[in-house]
């Protein structure tokens, strides 16, 4: 079924130069699941095209037979056909496409997915006058079958050099234990480059310590120290208690195959006026949807793959606890507030085991005191702490300067939703009630009952109109 599939597709393809990529099979995955399986699919990315196969339920040697085809694209038209562009536009174009990208994914019941392992092939690859020719058609079919009497230009059989020859080791960060991963694949051009386009290999990407992680080696040491005089001064906190989890200071994630600071995942949206205000901006983020991977349901930790960007929450519209705090953060930062996203440990009042949380914090200046404001997406709830932190002196005139201007622009009690417009740091958020349930019985319904009862008066003649008939 899958190469009838692939045949149809062919022959709405229109006439060009393409890069076919035949995914046969992976073998050996690591397994990311409780069950010792995965759910594995594969994402080709190349050109900034990206195409997908589809999802092998319960394996960890799924096969796929899925054939993508690339259309090799350029500025201008004759940088393929004239001879004189081959050696100079036409390799500039081909060596900045850049590398096929090949990732395997774990898809998460349709919650998220996991980043398992990747392959990257760079184009030098394929155009390489040492790799084996042989007769293959846009199908990617061998010559089995051939016919001299093809009418469609796809099924034309070419010769074209063909990479690799065996299956190819694949990279990844999950530990192994008896063989590694290795991914069965096929790649060709149709139909094939001239002998006189080359591409040179570009250097390997160093892959020495960065400043990134010489900082998560600092943070991991400062936390440490943490870790061990918190536990002296609060020896019965649950941080302290030893267990199945214990306290994880994060630093970095996983963006696909790249490792990113967590800091990457923050940044400002702008939001309209009215979610300024914490009852709508609460209710806001509480009518996103809520979903959790299994793993991290099951382990009570959340994976390397867990954190998104706030662009997918809003495609979406449903993410994960620590999807929520993310998105929550970055409105308040829109708001000029000093936000800070927040990760600790909680424990379930039901099954009374330890779970990693997410929440949201800001800081705020009230009356020259330093508060901090605790915003929790889940329950939609905001907690006040007063004299928590010490504000510098720029910061306490700020905010008396803040307090001067709003006495002089506006009458009355400021709203909320004013403050975000001048930049001011201190909101009326330590003022804010819960929203009062109100019932059918709270209503006053005699005037109502008197006017839905009352006897109906007959029409009346309009005065003019009586006046004639008299």
């Amino acid at each position: 079924p899958q190469r009838a599939m692939t045949l149809r597709h062919a022959g709405t393809l229109p006439r060009g130069r393409y890069l076919v990529l035949i995914i046969r099979r992976a073998l050996n995955l690591p397994a990311t699941a409780i069950a010792n399986s995965c759910d594995p699919f594969i994402r080709v990315a190349w050109d900034n095209i990206v195409q997908q196969t589809a999802i092998v339920k319960d394996t960890v040697n799924p096969t796929f037979n899925s054939i993508f085809y690339f259309t090799v694209r350029a500025a201008h038209p004759d940088v393929f056909s004239k001879s004189k562009f081959r050696r100079t536009a036409l390799r500039y174009e081909l060596e900045h496409k850049g590398p096929v990208k090949i990732t395997v994914w774990d898809d998460d019941s349709g919650v998220s997915a996991n980043y398992v392992a990747g392959y990257s092939m760079g184009l030098h690859n394929l155009i390489n006058a040492e790799l084996r020719t042989v007769k293959r058609n846009l199908s990617g079919s061998p010559p089995h079958h051939e016919t001299l009497d093809s009418k469609n230009w796809y099924e034309v059989f070419e010769t074209t050099r063909v990479f690799p020859t065996l299956p190819q080791p694949l990279q990844t960060s999950v530990k192994y234990v008896n063989t590694s991963p290795t991914l069965d694949f096929e790649a060709f051009f149709y139909p094939d480059w001239p002998a006189e386009v080359t591409i040179e290999e570009r250097p390997a990407e160093s892959r020495e310590k960065t400043h990134w992680e010489a900082v998560q080696m600092t943070w991991a040491e400062e936390n440490t120290k943490f870790e061990q005089s918190y536990f002296k001064t609060f020896p019965d906190s649950i941080g302290a208690i030893p267990g199945k989890i214990s306290r994880r200071f994060l630093a970095f994630a996983m963006d696909g195959e790249e490792c990113v600071p967590l800091t990457r995942f923050v940044q400002p949206i702008v939001v309209p006026l009215k979610y300024s205000q914490p009852a709508h901006l609460l209710h806001w983020i509480g009518g996103i949807g809520f979903e959790i991977s299994s793993q991290q349901e099951s382990t009570g930790l959340i994976p390397d793959q867990g954190w998104k960007e706030p662009e997918t929450v809003l495609t979406k519209r449903k993410g994960t606890i620590q999807d929520h705090a993310i998105l929550l953060c970055c409105v308040l930062l829109s708001l000029k507030k000093d936000a800070y996203v927040c990760k600790g440990i909680v424990r379930d009042s039901q099954s009374g085991l330890l779970a990693e949380h997410v929440w949201v914090m800001h800081r705020e200046v009230v009356h020259s005191e330093g508060w901090v404001v605790f915003w929790e997406p889940m329950t939609r709830r905001t907690y006040h702490l007063p004299r928590r932190w010490t504000p510098g002196d720029a910061k306490i005139k700020k905010t008396r300067a803040s307090s001067d201007l709003r006495d002089s622009t506006t009458q009355g009690t400021p709203s909320f939703a004013m403050l975000p417009l001048r930049g001011l740091t201190h909101s009326l958020v330590t003022g804010f009630e819960e929203d009062a349930f109100v019932d059918i019985d709270d209503f006053d319904d005699s005037s109502l009952a008197t006017v839905v009862l009352k006897k109906p008066r007959a029409k009346q003649r309009s005065g003019r109109r009586r006046h004639l008939e008299k």
